[in-house]
């Protein structure tokens, strides 16, 4: 429509909003903060009450301002990381989880998935990922960006948590975590 601006978050997509924060847009890296950061305020509350620690604001807003800082730091490096694979809100979770560890005196865990410390590639991982079911992938979604428990996916999805179980299984042995297949595939 004549005289709108276009919101670089909107038609262009996320690669075109990455592409202007990283050119030093101001505008673009104001659309991206507004838009990420009831999703990082978020993340952020529920690593720590994953950590069992109250979750005061100022503590909330310190770890989110480090996550936006994060993405800008050595000239964007972390954000020129960022491969388009997932959803930038999605892989920013990870960077905010990844932070939030940091902080809470935890061993910082590679950018992208990571089970049990595993030596798996995050190029393997994602293979894995992505050739699962359109629900397995929903349910690992919740699971490592949402931080969200077996019985929390189950309820959510109203799926069985046998089938929740399943899925996460399967996605083990694809990654090759598990030798084992799972016993029996749940459709």
């Amino acid at each position: 429509m004549e005289g709108e601006t276009a919101n670089p978050s909107a038609d262009g997509g996320e690669r075109e909003l990455v592409q202007k924060v990283l050119a030093r847009d101001p505008k673009a890296w104001e659309v991206l903060v507004h838009r990420f950061a009831p999703l990082v305020h978020l993340a952020v509350h529920r690593a720590l009450m994953h950590f069992g620690k109250e979750s005061a604001r100022a503590e909330i807003e310190t770890l989110a301002e480090k996550t936006f800082a994060r993405l800008l730091e050595n000239e964007g490096e972390i954000l020129r990381g960022f491969q388009f694979r997932s959803e930038l809100g999605a892989w920013i979770v990870l960077l905010t989880n990844h932070i939030v560890n940091e902080s809470s005196g935890l061993p910082p865990s590679r950018m992208g998935l990571s089970l049990n410390g595993s030596k798996t590639s995050g190029e393997d991982l994602w293979k894995a990922f992505e050739e699962l079911a359109p629900r397995d992938r929903l349910i690992l979604s919740m699971l490592f960006n949402s931080r969200k428990k077996n019985q929390e996916i189950a309820q959510t999805l109203n799926l069985s948590l046998k089938v929740v179980g399943m899925a996460i299984a399967r996605f083990k042995h694809r990654c090759g975590l598990v030798k084992d297949p799972p016993p029996e595939q749940v459709i």
